[in-house]
């Protein structure tokens, strides 16, 4: 099912917004005179304001509308025409949007919301790691010793990391701050963290993960959030409202307490985009060739989560598109096998699109494509495959809609990895399982839906790295996933999904390798 909210449209002539103090929400609007221009009585007509798209409104905000009288017209007439009590409630929002009036106390808000994250989380290390224990002489050290490569697990370099950096993204985007002002305290709170919070030298490959990979998964889990939050609701849903907000997004739960908007009234939120949820339970069976060794596993049991947010649109004249307004994103683990538990998360979002049509825009289901720039965040740990990364680059999606839930959709994308990482045999001097690099990724996809009779698709996506910190060489690893999925009843259905991953190294100082695995997951799917 697709959630799809619609949202209220308000036009009056002759307004301009004033924002005096707050006032009961309840006021009715009188109409005092006052004076006219060349003899034309006017009229002003206080209420309770309505907001612009993002805008967030408060209740009790109040909003002035001068009116002149028609020629012609007693003033009398008007007065009396124009005195019925009205009241404009409140009208629906983006809490996507950034707050259009920010300012200072916005900036300020959002670097104390990062400066209190990095605390809680150095006492949560005080308890437990001894990496925690600073002193002015560690600090000291650190800023003398610059960037050192840390040999962490892939799973703290390229997942612990990017979700810490998701604290201070939404300490920032909660105090009202946009896409773009939130990364650069992302960034802030990343160094602050990395000289500051802990006695190991600083690591170049925690920078670049906690920013990029906090902005990616910062925003997505923000949106998601604001597709649970309304302000105008009250009572018990409203708190599950605020909690289930806050599981997403727990800095922005703590902005919102800080300022009260966890309880204030306002305005309802009618968010347009469409959002589809996927949900996977079923079985996955594993055959690899790891380095030379053939093995086939026994058969372990998946869970897995698609998104598919926003329906490639634009909602705008301007026919653009901005960061995230559309963005698929897939989770899986496999659990209860030793051999093979581990997770994986792929995200891929917009983060400017300028849209063309190939169809007349006001068809019933308009064809479009969309060229722009494009971010990518890619984490798989398991015992068998390691591998993550964050990039920016150049897109396209293409998008030919045949009726309701069936279209074609063609994507591609080239984007530059700021760091990457890959399992290898030959790390021992690092300490880790895998080398860190930096490239080139390519990714195409396709997919097809035909209603009843199911969804197919198909995607690839090839890494090209050189190694900064490792065995020194090159590595070329990629994977080709495929899927089919038949409805059964409502959102339940059948699919089945088979998966290569491959990868190949070429080092100077020793013997190139290659390594492959292939996964065949059959799966229960529900879609809501």
């Amino acid at each position: 099912m697709r959630v799809s909210l619609s949202w209220l449209g308000v036009s009056i002539a002759a307004v301009s917004l004033v924002r005096p103090a707050h006032a009961d929400a309840s006021e009715r609007a009188r109409v005092p005179p006052l004076a006219g221009d060349g003899g034309v009585p006017r009229y002003q007509l206080t209420a309770p304001s309505f907001a612009p798209a993002g805008f967030q409104q408060k209740a009790g905000d109040r909003v002035a509308l001068s009116l002149n009288a028609p020629r012609g017209e007693a003033p009398a007439q008007t007065q009396a025409s124009l005195a019925r009590p009205i009241d404009l409630g409140l009208v629906p929002i983006d809490y996507n949007l950034p707050d259009p009036n920010r300012n200072a106390a916005n900036h300020f808000r959002a670097l104390g919301g990062v400066v209190f994250s990095n605390w809680i989380n150095w006492q949560f290390a005080w308890l437990f790691m001894d990496m925690a224990y600073v002193t002015s002489e560690s600090i000291a050290r650190n800023i003398r010793i610059g960037f050192i490569w840390d040999d962490n697990s892939l799973m703290t370099n390229f997942f612990r990391h990017p979700y810490q950096g998701t604290m201070y993204y939404h300490s920032a985007r909660g105090a009202g701050l946009s896409l773009w002002e939130s990364s650069l305290y992302t960034a802030f709170g990343s160094l602050q963290w990395e000289f500051m919070g802990e006695t190991h030298p600083a690591a170049p490959n925690d920078f670049y993960t906690t920013t990029l990979g906090g902005v990616a998964m910062g925003e997505m889990l923000y949106r998601l959030s604001s597709e649970v939050l309304d302000d105008s609701s009250s009572g018990m849903e409203r708190f599950w409202r605020e909690l289930g907000g806050g599981v997403l997004a727990p800095m922005r739960l703590f902005q919102r307490l800080t300022t009260g908007d966890a309880w204030a009234s306002g305005p309802p939120h009618e968010n347009p985009t469409p959002v589809e949820f996927e949900l996977d339970f079923g079985v996955d069976h594993v055959r690899s060739n790891d380095f030379g060794e053939l093995d086939e596993f026994d058969p372990s049991f998946m869970v897995g989560l698609e998104i598919d947010y926003g329906d490639r649109l634009p909602k705008n004249d301007a026919g653009t598109f901005g960061p995230y307004e559309f963005f698929n994103a897939s989770f899986s683990a496999a659990l209860f096998n030793s051999e093979l538990s581990g997770g994986r998360m792929f995200i891929e979002a917009v983060l400017h699109g300028w849209n063309s049509w190939l169809s007349e825009p006001d068809d019933p289901h308009p064809d479009n494509n969309i060229i722009g720039f494009s971010q990518a965040f890619d984490y798989a740990n398991s015992n068998l495959l390691e591998l993550g990364g964050t990039g920016v680059g150049i897109a396209n999606w293409a998008n030919w809609r045949f009726g309701k839930d069936m279209g074609f959709r063609l994507n591609g994308d080239v984007q530059w990895l700021a760091m990457s990482g890959a399992t290898s045999p030959f790390t021992q001097v690092t300490g880790r399982t895998y080398n860190f690099g930096m490239g080139m990724s390519g990714a195409l996809s396709a997919r097809l839906r035909l209603g009843r009779y199911g969804e197919l698709g198909l995607m690839g996506k090839q890494y090209v790295v050189t190694v900064v910190d490792g065995e020194e060489g090159g590595e070329l690893y990629g994977l080709v996933h495929g899927h089919y999925e038949i409805p059964i009843y409502k959102g339940l259905g059948l699919g089945f999904a088979p998966l290569w991953v491959y990868r190949y190294g070429a080092y100077k100082e020793v013997e190139n390798v290659r390594s492959d695995s292939f996964e065949t997951k059959t799966y229960v799917m529900w879609k809501i």
